[in-house]
């Protein structure tokens, strides 16, 4: 990996030393920053580089024993890197190190020095304990802090801390906010559990306490309401918060407690006799709300002011002090909580911005959050701070496009205009353009601002969706334009995601969420053979340019342990550093430095050293904090930037908190990484203000603080930013000779220098930020022109080299007599040559020359763009006078080229030699032209061809090869071979033998035809399709598209065969079907298969099906966002994937067939077809949308036939309704989607298999008996009947064909339910419980296995095995069976917690080698006319006079019964007051006597034994049946 050092060669001449000078944003100044941390036997020393030093800079490092006057140099001679390993052994502890600059041989003062003590643990540089006489540690825990320089010497050495109360009367440990929103942190505080601030010197030293007081809840969920920032531009930080009445200051002078808000000395700061608001819940009013700006050496109030609550409003909430009932108490939303930012409103002064929001309760006129974005700062005159107040109000809740809000702010200017934009996730706000964007997303909880895509100018963010469709989005973060869209199976809280440079193999960052397996690039493609690592936040640790995680291996929320982890795209770990470390607490016993909630660290940043960042983390558990602790990295890196403090997204982003997330920079940082950008915290002595001259005692300038009105003087360094005046040319006049220029232009702030004078001397001129800055002057300095950031225009000679960077662009008529030097850039906008006005110019005058004069090496990445005007032979130019020699790659933008112009034009030229290989030169801006690049002696060519005019019925033929381009001959016309011309329109038919065609450039057509019926045509290659073309697909054949980038705008009609593509996309965004618009008719669909190969695509195209069915086929997943029209057409769902429906209507197609994978609604109003259309389900599911809310319920509509042998399902949501009628005799599977989801269907036809899955199944009324459908349900399963309040009715009644499950957790719920309609055999092993009564009938078996039934039964057909019983009554009517073992291999015993009632029906039981199956409880057994069978099983023999007890707990058996047995008699004498039988012998094998007449005086059995009546003998059963008066005896041995 190349080694990269930032701004080659940057040294300025002259340049005064940085700590005397304030920087162009008005920012505290930071010193070198000097840390030395151990790790086992080495010492790494590192320390700070600053942008203005130039990479030529190299440093001494110093040591002295503390307490000495004298230095030792430690490094024989300087060093060019930012950090320095030593052994440990030969540095010893108590030693202070100091580094010093080397600019052109000449050394800087000695840097304040860092002490090197020992430390119990590797890599601390800082050590705290809190103070205990104040604040009792087992009272409070510790979430955040801010490092800050109290003293303004430059060094990052005093730590803000917040002491957040979680003693007794605390709400309790916070849950992890980020994965939950229900903290019970954020209900409040009050007097009595309110929260502390602390400050705290590097050696421990408690600086002061600040009381938060009753009404200020800081560091609560998303709210912090603390940062540290010098605001008041004084050179030293201050401590901002959010106050109120109870706020109290410190007195640092008596060291104790002092005044309140508003420098009151009374809490009750505005006077209405309410101090806790969180106390007093009767009251009507809100607290006020202060902002405070707190000295941080002392912690007094410096300044307060306070809210401007008449702007509080968005025309449906009206926040005043007087509506508090409005509001709910819940998590203090009365309160107004917020977060804070600071930002550079002005782009010279921070100010402090918040993002606050209340929520009306539901019975309130405006329920639900209302948000608004406030700004406090002060008014500047002549340079100085006056009238601390809220000057700016914005609201969020009326504005459109929807503004998202996440719960992190960051800050970034991401337009470029030098102004930076508050950002909330989903839009960015300033005071000077209130919305700057809003990208339409929804709420989510993470997103990452960054140059996470350096191909591409600007800076992109990645956001994480919480309940949208659309799981992540990746936009454009000055226009919120999206540039991916990755859509989920299902709508879920995506929650997390990460945008680190984890892969040297792909440039930018990679995207990686909970939305997939795998990571992304940063241009969004999937990584299929990647696998994402942990989603927690990330830290530059190492030594190499890729970002580390900050991971967890144990413990959560306050007890988190926090390690440093290597995450690779293999998934590999390698742990770098571990800080589950050990600690002293105050009373002796040992601690474990751990993390917070959400594997956050308290602060992450660069504050020490070099540009990698330090971390500080918690010595606490759960609920006490003893102090905190800093590590850095022991690491050695070869890569030396500037400190990340200077770029002021960075800085920024540090100074925010909420779902804290680590900061990010405004540049690309990450592997083969360029410069970053001169940031504009540039140093000068002079300011430019107004006046239209530049010259010796030009007046118009003042100090850089802009104090003091000021004459520009030689010699001195001099800035022009936003704060001068643009509108007029500023005349240099004479030799003008500054130390060093800054020309930091933002967009929209252009400079123009004029005039007859020069700039001259030993100067260097630099250019930055995203504007343009013109001088129609020589530059005759000997210092270098380093154009940096945006587009330096000269017109005129430059003396000394200019250095050309990845973000700039030099444009003019120039002629560089010192030569260039290109850095190279990953995208089009930067290391550009622009001959001419620049780039966008118009006008006849707009063409130019760049003349070099001197050999050129253009090394690769290198960008030129050029003005041409073939017609009239006008073009910029770009002449070497020397050699010129190109590397590697290079792009030429050829700008006003013509549709059919032709002829050549002049790349570069030289007068010397021309190196440069043609094929290694790329063309951008002549799509649809066939171009040339040649070498043509000493000029590099670039011939526009002449063609034929475009034709019609362009064949394909493929002869020459399988290149489809403007040159090769692979087409024929009339006959004649042929190559393509711009608008041709081509036939592809059954002629060709060549059927794979590879484009590698974008190829502009007017019709693509593909009309075939055999074999395939592949389409595929680097190239795309362009044009107006048209797209038509006739014929049997298959047609694959490999292209996802096509950009043709005509209409797509594809009506036969198999079509297979890789993505499709909106309207007018390319995709593999082109780029036409989204209207009607632009999509037409017949009689075909469409393949979609891609993931997470989406179009809002109109499809139109033209044929009697249309298939499409999706491998991934693919939303369809618009309608899909054709009255007539059946729409067939296949393929493994997922396609989401999303149109808010119903779709306009006739039927739906859903053949496999899923079919998602991805809309609640959305409806697959009409709301009555027939959906066929043959194998695939249908799911609805996920939801919670009562007011956009999905529902499922539809007649359903279920397709015999396929198995099908219905994902239901959490709220929803499935209703519909069914048929069939295929298997449907009915997801619950939780305690809200309801069916209401109508399954009386339906004669297959009906599972109940994925949560409990809860059933309307309205659901018709169902005698044919086989219900089968699932673990953790309850099916049961629900009233319109969905608590459970027990009286309805249901009847299904049959029930099983095969688990013993699922159950039979309320209701009145009747089983075995369809007279099928079934296996119920679970419980029958809430259920009124489960009545069976039909004449299937159904055996009950579970042990848990509650219900009561009813056997009144066939037969029910009951294995273990139930706690309710049971009931066996005449000609049904009840029995108990499985009746072959295996008894039981089951237990009845009420009567058994046998009302003619048998009890069927059974004897084995061990036991019979018996009634081991049961209440009262009533037997009317009952048969009660036994046998034996398992070759078990009887012999006369063993005992058989059928019911052994019982209260009472009476009534009437017979007794059935195949082998044995049975004595039954005290049956009905035991429960038992006792074996009398073998069966007679008589069937049956009858005697007819009187009274029967005696009875005798076949031996002659006479017996008493109502006895039985040797399996005789005598019944006297009572008709008249006659007896009739019977006697039943065998069947």
């Amino acid at each position: 990996m190349k080694k990269r050092f930032l701004y080659a060669a940057l040294l300025m001449a002259g340049l005064m030393p940085v700590q005397q000078l304030q920087a162009q944003r008005l920012q505290q100044k930071l010193g070198r920053g000097v840390v030395a941390v151990q790790r086992s036997s080495d010492v790494l020393i590192s320390w700070r580089k600053l942008a203005q030093e130039g990479d030529s800079v190299k440093y001494n490092i110093y040591t002295r024993a503390a307490g000495s006057d004298d230095y030792t140099r430690l490094t024989d001679e300087p060093v060019s890197k930012t950090n320095y390993l030593i052994a440990a052994s030969a540095l010893p502890y108590n030693t202070e190190i100091a580094v010093t600059t080397v600019i052109d041989g000449k050394e800087s003062e000695k840097s304040i020095p860092w002490l090197f003590k020992q430390h119990s643990n590797a890599n601390v540089f800082m050590d705290i304990n809190f103070e205990t006489k104040l604040l009792d540690p087992n009272n409070y825990k510790c979430k955040y802090v801010w490092p800050a320089d109290m003293n303004g010497d430059g060094e990052i050495d005093t730590y803000i801390v917040d002491r957040l109360y979680c003693g007794q009367g605390s709400t309790g440990e916070e849950e992890d906010d980020e994965d939950a929103d229900t903290s019970t942190e954020l209900s409040g505080t009050t007097q009595a559990t309110k929260h502390m601030l602390q400050a705290y010197a590097a050696d421990g030293t408690c600086l002061w306490t600040v009381d938060m007081g009753p009404n200020v809840n800081i560091d609560a969920g998303q709210n912090d309401m603390v940062t540290v920032y010098d605001i008041d531009c004084d050179g030293k930080c201050e401590v901002l918060i959010k106050s109120s009445d109870g706020t109290r200051f410190w007195d640092k002078e008596k060291e104790t407690w002092g005044l309140y808000a508003m420098h009151s000395d009374k809490a009750d700061v505005d006077g209405d006799g309410i101090v806790d608001y969180a106390a007093n819940d009767n009251t009507t009013r809100n607290p006020p709300f202060y902002v405070s700006v707190i000295d941080g050496l002392t912690g007094a109030e410096k300044y307060c002011a306070e809210l401007k609550y008449e702007e509080v409003t968005d025309g449906m909430d009206t926040y005043t002090r007087d509506n508090r009932s409005l509001y709910m108490n819940h998590k203090g939303y009365y309160q107004m909580g917020g977060h804070f930012a600071v930002t550079y409103d002005d782009g010279i002064h921070p100010s402090l911005f918040m993002e606050c929001l209340d929520r009306q309760q539901d019975e309130s006129p405006a329920p639900g959050h209302h948000n608004y974005v406030f700004a406090f700062g002060f008014d500047w005159v002549n340079g100085k701070p006056t009238n601390f107040h809220h000057y700016y109000t914005w609201s969020r809740n009326d504005k459109k496009p929807w503004p998202a809000e996440f719960h992190q702010l960051r800050v970034a200017d991401v337009d470029g205009d030098g102004i930076d934009e508050m950002l909330q996730g989903g839009y960015g706000v300033n005071s000077k353009k209130d919305m700057v964007f809003s990208a339409g997303i929804d709420h989510g909880d993470r997103y990452f601002v960054t140059d996470i895509d350096p191909t591409r100018p600007g800076m992109e963010t990645f956001a994480i969706q919480q309940a949208n469709l659309i799981g992540q989005f990746l936009y454009d973060s000055a226009t919120g334009k999206h540039i991916k869209e990755w859509y989920l199976s299902s709508v879920y809280d995506v929650g997390r995601g990460d945008a680190f440079d984890i892969d040297p193999d792909h440039l930018g960052l990679e995207l990686w969420s909970y939305a997939g397996e795998h990571p992304w690039t940063a241009q969004g493609k999937l990584m299929e053979n990647a696998t994402r690592g942990d989603i927690t936040d990330g830290i530059w640790w190492d030594g190499d340019l890729g970002r580390e995680q900050i991971s967890q291996n144990g413990g959560s929320g306050y007890n988190s342990n926090l390690y440093i982890a290597k995450t690779t795209v293999d998934g590999s770990k390698h742990i770098n550093d571990l800080f589950r470390h050990q600690y002293k607490r105050n009373d002796g016993t040992t601690g474990t430095v751990r993390g917070g909630a959400g594997t956050r660290p308290a602060f992450c940043g660069d504050i020490k050293g070099d540009w990698r960042e330090e971390i500080i983390l918690m010595k606490q558990d759960a609920n006490s904090s003893t102090g905190i602790i800093g590590y850095s990295t022991n690491i050695p890196t070869d890569h030396s930037m500037y400190t990340l403090l200077e770029d002021p997204h960075y800085r920024l982003d540090c100074t925010t908190r909420g779902y804290y997330q680590t900061p990010n920079t405004s540049f690309y940082l990450g592997y083969d990484m360029f410069d970053a950008p001169l940031p504009p915290f540039m140093q000068t002595e002079l300011r430019y203000k107004n006046g239209s001259a530049l010259g010796q005692g030009a007046s118009g300038f003042t100090s850089f603080d802009q104090t003091t009105a000021a004459s520009y003087q030689d010699g001195k360094s001099v800035m022009f930013d936003l704060s001068g005046d643009n509108s007029k040319t500023i005349d240099i006049n004479g030799e003008v000779k500054p130390s060093a220029m800054y020309v930091m232009a933002p967009k929209n702030h252009d400079f123009i220098f004029g005039g007859t004078g020069k700039l001259a001397g030993d100067m260097t001129l630099y250019k930055s930020m995203q504007g343009k800055a013109i001088f129609n002057n020589d530059f005759e300095f000997k210092g270098n022109t380093v154009v940096s950031e945006g587009e330096l225009v000269v017109n005129g000679k430059i003396a000394g080299k200019v250095l050309l960077k990845t973000k700039g662009t030099l444009g003019g008529n120039a002629v560089l007599n010192g030569g260039i030097h290109f850095e190279g850039s990953h995208n089009y906008a930067g290391c550009r040559l622009s001959p001419g006005a620049g780039v966008g110019a118009t006008g006849e005058d707009r063409f130019g020359t760049i003349t070099i004069n001197q050999d050129v090496v253009i090394p690769g990445k290198v960008y030129v763009e050029l003005d041409v005007d073939l017609e009239n032979q006008k073009q910029d130019k770009l002449i070497v006078n020397g050699n010129l020699t190109l590397k590697g790659k290079n792009t030429f933008t050829i700008d006003g080229v013509a549709a059919k112009t032709t002829g050549k034009l002049v790349l570069a030229e030289c007068t010397g030699e021309l190196d440069a290989d043609p094929a290694q030169i790329d063309v951008l801006g002549l799509d649809g032209k066939d171009w040339t690049v040649t070498l043509e002696g000493k000029k590099l060519m670039l011939t526009i061809n002449k063609t034929r005019d475009a034709a019609q019925n362009v064949i394909w033929t493929g002869n020459e090869g399988d290149g489809w381009n403007y040159k090769e001959k692979n087409f024929k016309l009339n006959g004649t071979p042929t190559a393509f011309v711009t608008d041709d329109e081509i036939l592809f038919d059954n002629s060709a033998a060549q059927r794979d065609v590879t484009i590698s450039q974008n190829m502009q057509s007017k019709g693509l035809l593909f009309d075939f019926n055999t074999g395939s045509y592949t389409l595929s290659g680097e190239g795309s399709l362009g044009g107006e073309a048209y797209l038509t697909k006739k014929g049997k054949g298959e047609l694959n598209i490999g292209m996802n980038e096509n950009s043709f705008t005509g209409p797509v009609d594809l009506q036969e065969g198999h079509i297979q593509v890789k993505t499709v996309a909106n309207g007018g965004v390319p995709s593999s079907l082109g780029a036409a618009p989204a209207d009607e008719g632009n999509l037409k669909l017949g009689n075909v298969k469409l393949t979609v190969l891609g993931d997470n695509c989406a179009t809002d195209r109109v499809m139109t099906l033209t044929g009697d069915s249309t298939e499409i086929d999706v491998r991934g997943s693919m939303a369809i966002t618009a309608d899909i029209k054709g009255p007539n057409s059946v729409f067939v769902k296949s393929g493994p994937g997922q396609l989401n429906f999303t149109y808010k209507a119903p779709y306009s197609y006739k039927e739906t067939v859903v053949k496999e994978g899923v079919l998602s609604q991805g809309n609640y109003l959305t409806y697959f077809g009409g709301k009555e259309s027939k959906m066929t389900l043959a194998g695939g599911k249908v799911k609805l949308i996920e939801n919670r809310n009562s007011k956009s319920t999905p529902s499922y509509t539809y007649p359903t036939e279920v397709v015999e042998g396929t198995e099908s399902g219905i994902l239901g949501s959490f709220r929803s309704n499935i209703l519909g009628t069914f048929t069939g005799k295929g298997t449907l599977v009915l997801y619950s989607g939780g305690d809200r989801c309801a069916v209401h269907s109508d399954f009386s036809q339906f004669e297959g298999t009906l599972k109940l899955q994925a949560g409990n199944s809860l059933w309307r009324e309205t659901v018709k008996d169902m005698p044919l459908t086989d219900v089968v349900i699932d673990a953790k399963i309850t099916l049961a009947n629900i009233n319109n309040r969905y608590a459970w009715n027990n009286n309805v009644e249901k009847t299904l064909g049959s029930l099983a499950s095969p688990y013993a957790d699922a159950k039979l719920g309320a209701g009145i339910w009747t089983v075995g309609a369809n007279n099928h055999d079934a296996v119920f092993n679970g419980q029958l419980v809430s259920a009124s009564t489960v009545t069976k009938i039909g004449t299937g078996t159904w055996t009950l296995n579970s042990g848990k039934n509650t219900s009561s039964i009813a056997v009144n057909g066939g037969k029910v095995v009951l294995f273990s019983g139930t706690s309710g009554s049971v009931s066996v009517a005449k000609g049904a069976m009840l029995a108990f073992g499985d009746g072959a291999t295996k008894c039981s015993a089951p237990k009845i917690g009420a009567d058994l009632v046998v009302n003619g029906g048998c009890l069927d039981f059974h004897v084995d080698n061990y036991r019979n199956d018996q009634f081991t409880s049961v209440k009262n057994v009533v037997l009317d006319n009952a048969i009660l069978q036994v046998n034996t099983i398992n070759g078990k023999t009887l012999a006369e006079g063993d005992e058989i007890v059928l019911f052994k707990d019982f209260e009472s058996i009476s009534g009437t019964y017979t007794i059935q047995s195949e082998d044995y008699q049975f004595d039954d004498t005290d049956f009905l007051t035991t429960g038992k039988l006792r074996v009398k012998g073998t069966a007679t094998g008589i069937a049956d006597i009858r005697m007819e007449g009187g009274d029967v005086e005696a009875q005798y059995d076949l031996q002659g034994r006479a017996y008493d009546k109502n006895s039985q003998l040797h399996g005789v059963t005598i019944v006297k049946q009572q008709n008249g008066n006659q007896t009739v005896m019977r006697k039943i041995i065998k069947k």
